[in-house]
């Protein structure tokens, strides 16, 4: 019986030994990946930086479990994506190896003020920014109108050089060029209530806007500008970027991405020419398109002033809809320039760096069953077939608006050459006429993009209306009629993955631990704080 005892208990011990061995080795695997040393990674978790705590890496709301059908189409319950899961072992484990993620378990909230970043300049309310949004026409087909028609649904005042006038509610205004030049070339409507652009429609109809609206005569054409509180911007981009069916920790996430992208892009002064920071279409972020949500302006108001740093600058946050299970890095734009905070990795918790520059290694990631946190979504994977009449036109089409010469019926199609990150960055189209090279991504996704084709989603659903091709991470197949396009993922691929924050919510990551896998070398800075 004593002998029986000792056995037991050697084997126990046997046991605990082999798991503790099993736990640093998870640990040791993501510090190699993370390119630190065992010493340097342990000396950090004495210091505290690499803790990853369930308080912040699960969500405080519990909204992050729920799975509702989004306008994107993803439906049905979403699964662990974890590497580790993948590969068959224990839950306890996985979460261990996500917990042992200390290089990207979460950003701490540090202080700061509009002019630590150089947005002093900028107007301001209360101690917050206040931004000016240029309202493009019906459709986004424009950035200037020939005329607008507005109202308010509380009284309202428009302020000319000379003279201002007093409108009742529901008084409608029909501003004109002949209009404007009454009043010196430019008004402002201000008042208590929101406005309304009668012939501006969106996908919500006709939104309302709140602050004041600013219209402007150029040459001719009316230049119309919102300016409002940059909080009050962010409760109507937040919706219109992302569906609130994601979650809290989600819409968060894409709160503080939105936020840093605004005081970029008002500090970059691209649209100075017309008295404004932004536009309200996808050239800058969309606003407006859908109807204000209170779940959406929660998390804006969770994150109120919040933005990613890096070197001293407030960052571009990129961000866009679904990955191919693997991120790009700016190289999708521009092999010139560089951008610390974006790295081309797997979309696991170990963010796998891959060569995805050669045709076979990307053909068999893409065909291979990748685990991805966003591969639940219907655009992880996509067909595209083209006839060779279709593709006939699309490449002549697209030839003779660049100014080429067509190459006829169109014969043969091939990626040539692809980034690291498996985008296709140079396409070669040989015809009965001649031959054409097509290079850079944006140059390709616009080529074999048709609004009047469809693309088949992996969920077996049809999607018409795109004028650009999903992404550039596909590989092309000849067909008995023409050729079929493989592809993966939705949008240029650098950042944040709109579809994997999703993803990482529902499984139980806080905004910042998601904000902190996406984005490199960055910290969480609050440059005001919620009004009192």
């Amino acid at each position: 019986m004593r002998k029986r005892r000792w056995i037991l208990l050697t084997a126990a011990l046997f046991l605990v030994i082999t798991g503790v061995t099993l736990q640093r080795r998870a640990q040791e695997m993501v510090w190699e990946q993370a390119g630190v040393t065992k010493e340097e990674a342990l000396e950090a978790e004495c210091c505290g930086e690499a803790e990853t705590t369930e308080e912040n890496r699960i969500g405080t709301t519990g909204e992050g479990a729920e799975n509702e059908e989004t306008e994107q189409g993803a439906e049905g319950e979403s699964e662990s994506v974890s590497s580790d899961a993948a590969e068959g072992t224990s839950a306890e484990a996985s979460e261990t190896f996500a917990d042992a993620a200390a290089s990207w378990g979460s950003l701490a909230v540090s202080a700061g003020s509009p002019s630590s970043y150089h947005l002093s300049a900028f107007e301001q309310e209360g101690g917050k920014l206040k931004i000016r949004v240029l309202i493009g026409t019906s459709e986004y087909q424009g950035l200037l109108h020939d005329a607008v028609l507005i109202t308010s649904d509380e009284d309202f005042i428009m302020e000319g050089t000379e003279q201002d006038v007093v409108y009742a509610a529901g008084t409608e205004v029909d501003v004109t060029p002949a209009f404007l030049e009454q009043y010196g070339g430019q008004v402002i409507f201000s008042g208590e209530g929101s406005f309304y652009l009668l012939n501006v429609e969106r996908s919500c109809g006709t939104p309302a806007y709140p602050g004041t609206i600013e219209c402007t005569n150029y040459s001719g054409q009316i230049g119309v500008v919102n300016e409002l509180p940059l909080e009050e911007y962010l409760e109507r981009v937040v919706p219109a970027e992302m569906p609130e069916s994601y979650g809290m920790e989600a819409l968060k996430a894409q709160a503080v991405c939105a936020r840093s992208y605004s005081c970029s892009q008002m500090l970059a002064g691209k649209y100075t020419s017309y008295g404004a920071d932004v536009d309200d279409s996808t050239a800058s972020q969309v606003y407006n398109n859908q109807a204000w949500s209170e779940t959406a302006a929660e998390a804006v108001a969770a994150t109120v002033g919040q933005v990613l740093v890096s070197g001293g600058e407030i960052v571009e946050a990129y961000y866009y809809s679904t990955s191919c299970g693997y991120g790009a890095d700016v190289s999708v734009w521009s092999d010139s320039v560089t951008c610390s905070y974006v790295a081309a990795s797997s979309l696991t918790v170990s963010r796998e760096v891959l060569d995805l520059s050669e045709e076979l290694s990307f053909r068999q990631f893409l065909e291979s069953s990748q685990e991805s946190w966003d591969s639940d979504s219907p655009w992880f994977r996509w067909t595209a077939e083209r006839s060779v009449n279709e593709m006939t036109e699309l490449v002549n089409t697209w030839l003779t608006g660049q100014d080429r010469s067509p190459v006829g019926t169109v014969t043969e199609l091939t990626v040539e050459e692809r980034l690291g990150n498996g985008a296709a960055a140079v396409l070669t189209v040989t015809g009965t006429e001649g031959k054409a090279e097509i290079t850079g991504t944006d140059n390709i996704r616009d080529l074999l993009g048709s609004s009047s084709l469809a693309v088949t989603r992996q969920d077996g659903s049809a999607q018409s209306g795109l004028s650009l091709l999903p992404s550039a991470f596909f590989y092309v197949e000849e067909t008995e009629n023409g050729w079929c396009l493989y592809g993966g993922g939705f949008g240029h691929g650098v950042g944040m993955s709109q579809d994997g924050a999703d993803g990482m919510a529902k499984n139980g990551y806080s905004y910042s631990s998601i904000l902190s896998f996406f984005y490199r070398n960055v910290s969480l800075c609050q440059l005001y704080d919620a009004a009192e």
